[in-house]
């Protein structure tokens, strides 16, 4: 338990660094910041997918990370130890929102709620420290306010949509056959073709012809990316994401490809290229919500659909009877410690513990029943959230009966 949760951290800590790293290939000595931030990405998708409690330790680590990373514009260690601390808590914030307000099993609303709060806490982020910057540094307010607003915003929207896809979290896909995953292989292969012929300067003779038709061929490999993410799922399309990202920023920094036009100022085409690769990535995210919506509930029966099982808990004798094994969903298969409420009722969260005492006690009332989260202890001690559907209360000769449904939620 120990082992696997340290070389989680380490792992989230060593995925910061790099992008880190990789950030710092375009930043910009003018203002002291880089000009587009793939760490801030990584913050957020790591408190998204982290217990409540790994916070703070999490929090530690990526402030160590920073402070490395900050000494590539600032050799004092305090000033640096300042500014990484600074730079985490619109990712903190941005984070508990969505893990706040979203609703269970609604992914557009998710999706909606996560831009949006990126957009908002971007805006003031980059309002606070770019204007201390600037007011340090002597530097314009305004240009500032904008690079860093782009730089955090970029690196929020295109890392986040990749990492979690990989994590895949929020939405469960089958396995993949043999057959797609070959098909999946080809259009990968496809798509890196695509994409080094358009951006590595290959094409130059036919740019000088008709850059705006240059220019459009960009596209070609973003449609590529929406093949493999519905061949592959999420993680072919977070794979899409992440081989047309590298390709095309290795790219840009060799100062090649079809946003390098005559007439562009120094700097636009960068700012293109990010809004290339948030614009595609928005655009794969959306379609995967929007996808998973679509069969979210089975037409028939509006049970939703996915790793969910449904319930009756005689409320008499305190037995509970289950459509298919919940065991499966903890990984305890053929368990029988679900089999009453009385065992049941132990490994509930202490803190959630009375919250579904009263969800059942409602129902028996014929009060109408919303959905609940809690947590629940698996067998190997960890804490699992999960979902209680809408309780309905059924009568009957063998007495009255609370049915309702628990699913897996998407957060762990």
């Amino acid at each position: 338990m120990f082992w696997r949760h340290a070389s989680a951290l380490f792992g989230w800590a060593l995925i910061y660094y790099v992008a880190g790293v990789v950030s710092q290939q375009f930043d910009s000595p003018a203002f002291q910041i880089s000009l587009v931030w793939f760490p801030s990405g990584v913050a957020v998708a790591a408190f998204l997918a982290v217990r409540w409690g790994s916070w703070p330790l999490l929090f530690f680590i990526f402030s160590m990370v920073s402070v490395l990373l900050e000494q590539h514009w600032r050799e004092d260690v305090l000033s640096a130890l300042f500014y990484s601390v600074l730079s985490l808590p619109a990712s903190v914030v941005i984070a508990w929102i969505v893990r706040r307000f979203a609703r269970p099993n609604d992914d557009l609303h998710a999706i909606l709620l996560w831009i949006s709060a990126t957009l908002i806490i971007s805006a003031l982020d980059a309002l606070i420290t770019g204007g201390g910057i600037a007011l340090a540094a002597g530097l314009p307010l305004f240009s500032l306010f904008w690079v860093s607003l782009i730089a955090d915003v970029t690196g929020i929207l295109f890392v986040t949509i990749i990492i979690m896809g990989f994590l895949n979290i929020r939405v469960r896909s089958a396995r993949l056959t043999l057959r797609a995953k070959l098909a999946g292989a080809v259009v990968w292969l496809l798509l890196c073709a695509s994409t080094w012929l358009i951006f590595s300067g290959k094409l130059q003779d036919f740019a000088a012809s008709g850059a705006a038709l240059y220019f459009a061929l960009s596209c070609i490999p973003i449609a590529i990316a929406i093949v493999l993410s519905i061949i592959a799922g999420n993680r072919g399309g977070s794979l899409a994401l992440l081989t047309l990202g590298a390709i095309v920023i290795f790219y840009t920094y060799q100062h090649q490809g079809p946003f390098f036009l005559q007439g562009l100022h120094s700097g636009e085409p960068l700012l293109l290229t990010q809004c290339y690769l948030t614009a595609t990535a928005l655009l794969m995210v959306f379609l995967r919500g929007l996808s998973h919506s679509i069969h979210s509930f089975n037409p028939e029966t509006g049970r939703i659909e996915g790793d969910g099982v449904m319930y009756q808990l005689n409320l008499e004798s305190g037995e509970i009877l289950w459509d298919s094994d919940i065991g499966a969903l903890f990984g305890e298969r053929g368990s029988t410690a679900f089999l009453h409420i009385d065992a049941v009722l132990p490994r509930i969260h202490p803190q959630d513990r009375e919250k579904l005492k009263q969800h059942w006690r409602a129902a028996e009332g014929r009060e109408p029943q919303g959905a609940l989260a809690l947590r629940i202890r698996t067998a190997n001690g960890e804490w699992l959230s999960i979902v209680d559907g809408g309780c309905v209360l059924l009568t009957g000769t063998e007495g009255n009966r609370v049915m309702g449904n628990w699913q897996i939620s998407q957060y762990n």
